[in-house]
């Protein structure tokens, strides 16, 4: 499957499961991590920055993704 940034961007926010601020945050991110290894380092008050949110809504957004199993 070949997907590129828009295709993902619009997947990320239809997800209904996700708030604004989840759904900000997972877009940050994968403006930042490399795309070949998924991985990358990146602070919180960086992506807060990113995606316009709080350090707070970013922490519990990250907490929330690695409880639903999509990132460790």
């Amino acid at each position: 499957m070949n997907i590129n940034i828009r295709h993902l961007h619009r997947a990320i926010m239809r997800c209904p499961s996700f708030s604004a601020a989840q759904t900000l945050t997972l877009i940050a991110l994968t403006n930042v991590l490399d795309w070949g290894t998924w991985s990358g380092a990146v602070s919180f008050k960086y992506l807060a920055y990113e995606a316009g949110v709080s350090y707070g809504a970013v922490r519990r957004a990250l907490d929330h993704f690695i409880d639903l199993g999509l990132m460790t």
